[in-house]
């Protein structure tokens, strides 16, 4: 059942309920005045018959009928032709015998009579007559019926109306929300009358341009990573293919050499060195590879140590200062903490090193409450323009909202960067620092 035929079936419930109430008093005041109106008449007619008795043209509009409530016959036998033998009312066709039985006064004032002897000797029976009564409170009751019907129809329709205008806007809503669950995120609502559902309307499309901008944005970053990783493959197999490769060729010609030129000695020395010479500078390629595939270091020590050496060999490498801070107290961190914010102070640095032009750097690990703040800031130019829409910055960020935490960054011009991730402890055990 909808919405609206539940409302209308309520709204009719609730007005036949007091439909029923106001008959039921309506009835129950009815009986109490029939009573009233009808002894009235009664003592009104005995006190009116010592007058009129003795004269028959006063007494026949009694015997007529023309006394309210009131009833008059005289016995046939006695009654003189000129006047009227027996009074026939049909009252009681106007109104149905059902409806009487509501009303328990009719049927006891109808039994009710008295009898009385007019000077000539006739019988004058007098009788109680409430159904003129009864039929002005039956067509009272019908008027009370037909306002109520007529008030449930408008009311229903009211209803209907206002919840079919009502529920438009809901329509909408659900358009909508299927529009953006079938990936449409270009879809909005319109404008309405209401406030409230404007509100409404300005939050779903305030929601539906946040979803297309996270869409567009991971468009974005999408194509980003799968440039950067086709540059990362072509890079490996450049250092595979121009350095190790190089490396491998000379090894195997040099062993070769040795094969054929086996009596001379210092010949086979000096190739000898040169072929581990060959194999040292080979493993520093391949350590130099897997440090740029997986920060191989974190296997070895725990994150302030792995800092500490990040810190002094980008510190040699580049000539620029770089100052840690780390609390004595660390706590164990998990391996995917440990590994994003590593690779967050990796980028960092290596963004200082390309495009900062400074002179100094200070990481900072700061613990407080149950949350990690790594810092990184410099003394540099500033970040360049091109680097603010780069995937640096939206790295940063990705590997933030990984950890459950966020990233900020300020840019002061030739004053230098800073950058801070915050992430939640998710495994907070507080132990020395390592050694």
């Amino acid at each position: 059942m909808t919405a609206v035929w539940r409302l209308n079936l309520l709204v009719s419930i609730i007005f036949i309920s007091v439909l029923l109430v106001s008959l039921a008093l309506q009835i129950q005041q009815a009986s109490k005045d029939i009573q009233r109106e009808v002894a009235a008449s009664v003592s009104f007619t005995l006190r009116m018959l010592p007058v009129v008795e003795h004269d028959e043209y006063l007494l026949e509009p009694f015997l007529n009928g023309e006394t309210r409530h009131v009833r008059l016959t005289v016995n046939q036998a006695w009654s003189p032709t000129h006047l009227s033998q027996s009074v026939n009312h049909d009252e009681e066709g106007h109104v149905p015998s059902w409806f009487l039985r509501f009303i328990p006064a009719v049927a006891e004032l109808q039994e009710q009579f008295q009898l009385r002897f007019l000077p000539d000797g006739r019988e004058l029976r007098i009788e109680a007559n409430p159904l003129d009564e009864a039929e002005e409170v039956w067509e009272t009751t019908q008027q009370i019926v037909l306002f109520f019907m007529l008030a449930i129809l408008l009311s229903n329709v009211a209803i209907w109306w206002g919840v079919t205008q009502g529920l438009k806007p809901i329509a909408h809503f659900l358009q909508g929300l299927k529009a953006i669950e079938q990936g449409r995120l270009d879809a909005r609502l319109e404008t309405y009358h209401l406030p409230e559902l404007n509100q409404v309307g300005a939050h779903f499309n305030k929601m539906a341009e946040a979803l297309e901008s996270t869409q567009q944005s991971n468009s974005f970053l999408t194509r980003e990573l799968m440039t950067l990783q086709e540059k990362e493959r072509a890079t490996l197999a450049r250092e595979l293919h121009d350095d190790l490769g190089q490396y491998a060729t000379g090894i195997k010609a040099q062993a070769y050499l040795i094969s054929q030129t086996e009596h001379n000695v210092d010949l086979v020395k000096a190739t000898a060195n040169q072929i581990m010479a060959n194999c040292s500078a080979m493993h520093e390629s391949f350590r130099r590879l897997v440090q740029d595939l997986h920060p191989v270091i974190l296997d070895q020590l725990a994150l302030p140590d792995a800092v500490n050496t990040l810190a002094e060999t980008w510190q040699q490498q580049h000539g620029i200062h770089c100052y840690v801070s780390i609390p004595n107290e660390f706590p164990v961190l998990s391996d995917e903490q440990n590994s994003h914010l590593f690779r967050f102070m990796q980028e960092a640095l290596n963004n200082v090193a390309r495009h900062a032009d400074a002179t100094q750097v200070d990481i900072r690990l700061c613990i407080a409450g149950d949350e990690i703040t790594v810092w990184v800031g410099d003394n540099g130019k500033g970040l360049p323009p091109i680097l603010k829409k780069g995937l640096g910055l939206r790295s940063m960020k990705e590997r933030a909202a990984a950890l459950g935490g966020f990233f900020e960054y300020a840019n002061r011009p030739s004053q230098g960067v800073w950058l801070a991730v915050t992430v939640p402890l998710l495994e907070a055990h507080p132990v020395g620092a390592s050694k």
